[in-house]
């Protein structure tokens, strides 16, 4: 690693950041994330989705070496080529448990990730991933947001992952299993997911409850984040927090943001990242992260 660049890791969040509204990354995007990369640096997208399927999109940000990957909103960190882990942070059991049991209780979509597996049931999921006879009644997803078709199918068929469909509920699954799940899903309308965050946040102190989107909730173990996923590598790569740029858009990147030598929010971000950031890029349909490392890193 080289010691004239000032950013030794850059930090970046993936969906509405790095990716483009149309699904893509520009190529002039990967040219300047290869030059940074080629002069030394340290690319690491830091993103919510599941290390399965921000792996499959390696190669089109253009790392296809042994680069970190910060999964799982920071729960988990595994190198691209090996898989090895560098860091993994789960949702222990028993609060699992409660937390998905409190879920299906107020008549919430909730899906878990048991290690790097997508589990759904198909009993709150939508006709297309129904197993049983009946579904529960409450607020569910399908119906507040006027969904008709399976969330948790779509969602899966969004990230080209797999997903395994159980019969019964997730909190079952979660007691017969007595797994640690890497994360929790929780999913509702807009309107009503401010008062769910709150709720959950006051319930269970010892996990981060955050949004990517307005109608989802990502619920991680306390010490894990965006955050500390940056002071983990930075670690391995034996430099501190002041040598890391970190760039986001969405309130599951407000503390990593925070936290970083440099933070860097995106045109398309919310209010809330864009205050706690120190500049301010182009939006992710405009070569944002690019025009960023260009004029601060390269």
């Amino acid at each position: 690693m080289r010691t004239e660049l000032k950013y030794k890791l850059i930090a970046c969040d993936f969906d509405g950041t790095l990716l483009r509204s149309d699904n893509t990354i520009s190529e002039h995007t990967r040219a300047v994330i290869a030059e940074y990369v080629k002069r030394g640096g340290v690319f690491m997208p830091t993103t919510g989705r599941m290390h399965a399927s921000i792996k499959r999109r390696m190669a089109d940000i253009g790392l296809n070496g042994n680069s970190p990957i910060s999964s799982y909103q920071g729960a988990m960190i595994r190198e691209n080529v090996t898989d090895k882990v560098l860091s993994y942070k789960p949702i222990p059991y028993a609060a699992a448990l409660k937390i998905a049991s409190e879920a299906e209780r107020l008549g919430l979509y909730v899906q878990a990730y048991d290690y790097d597996e997508l589990i759904v049931s198909g009993l709150y999921d939508g006709e297309a991933d129904r197993t049983g006879k009946d579904r529960p009644s409450g607020n569910l997803y399908g119906a507040t947001a006027g969904r008709r078709r399976s969330f948790g199918r779509g969602y899966a068929e969004r990230l080209g992952i797999d997903m395994t469909v159980i019969p019964g509920p997730i909190s079952e699954y979660i007691r017969t299993k007595k797994i640690d799940c890497t994360k929790l899903l929780v999913v509702d309308g807009p309107d009503t997911m401010p008062d769910y965050l709150k709720h959950f946040s006051d319930a269970f102190p010892e996990t981060i409850c955050n949004t990517s989107e307005t109608f989802m909730m990502e619920i991680i173990t306390q010490g894990a984040g965006k955050d500390a996923a940056c002071d983990a590598v930075c670690g391995l790569l034996g430099v501190g927090i002041d040598s890391c740029m970190a760039l986001g858009d969405s309130m599951n990147d407000y503390e990593m943001i925070k936290h970083a030598g440099f933070g860097v929010a995106m045109a398309n971000g919310r209010d809330a990242v864009k205050a706690a950031a120190k500049y301010v890029t182009d939006s992710n349909d405009d070569d944002g992260v690019a025009k960023a490392i260009e004029k601060f890193c390269l």
